[in-house]
């Protein structure tokens, strides 16, 4: 029981030969009702399953019957009192088997991960848009990493820099094949180029030019701005 309320874990108990099910009051509370308003049977459990979830949560059951899984664990959609859809993180396991092989009792709990995953739905949201600036953007964007090694490359690295996005992670900011030079063609010491600008100082760098050499031998003219992320 301590274990279970540190947790914040709400638990089931059910008798498969009787469908009677034993919840807490955590449990119940998660869907908004008190210990009274539970009708201890699976039915009521199943009722406020998602419909698309409720086959998922069968066919866990199922492969932890045929001992291909050691234990039930879903995430599931459960309708509140009010309405609303909560998101549980639903764990059990298989406690006690009849005579003839076929399960009798399985025992779980219950997590209220909504929060969780409104915050996972929030990020996708927020990378779902990020990405198509991304891909929309007329300048090519890319990132890198603190030792200056191309972690992303938007599609339009294959115009401006010459390359696919691809082909773009794997060099680095100072990679030598790009042949970097100022305009008037003298080369660029490492440190000053826009990359380890902004890693020495931490600020922004805007337009700085320099010319870098396409993999067919073409020289390009870019203008180069950069700034850090964290």
């Amino acid at each position: 029981s301590m274990a279970l309320t540190g947790a914040d874990l709400g638990m089931w108990d059910l008798d498969l030969d009787t469908g009677q099910c034993v919840f807490d009051e955590r449990w119940a509370a998660i869907l908004g009702y008190t210990l009274d308003e539970v009708d201890p049977r699976v039915e009521f459990f199943e009722s406020r399953v998602h419909p698309e979830d409720l086959q998922t949560l069968r066919t866990q059951f199922d492969r932890h019957i045929r001992g291909e899984i050691p234990h039930i664990d879903a995430e599931i959609r459960m309708k509140h009192k009010e309405g609303s859809w909560r998101w549980v993180l639903d764990r059990g396991k298989i406690l006690e088997w009849n005579e003839d092989g076929s399960p009798r009792r399985v025992v779980g709990t219950h997590k209220d991960i909504t929060e969780r995953k409104e915050r996972e739905k929030a990020l996708r949201r927020e990378r779902d848009l990020l990405q198509n600036i991304f891909d929309a953007s007329p300048v090519a964007i890319v990132t890198l990493d603190a030792e200056g090694q191309f972690l992303t490359a938007s599609t339009r690295a294959r115009d401006i820099l010459g390359l696919d996005p691809d082909d773009v992670l794997e060099r680095a900011f100072n990679d030598p094949r790009w042949c970097i030079t100022d305009a008037n063609g003298q080369p660029i010491p490492d440190e000053e180029l826009p990359f380890a600008r902004v890693m020495a100082s931490g600020e922004r760098v805007y337009d700085a030019e320099h010319t870098i050499q396409w993999p067919d031998g073409n020289t390009r003219l870019l203008s180069v701005s950069g700034a850090p992320l964290t």
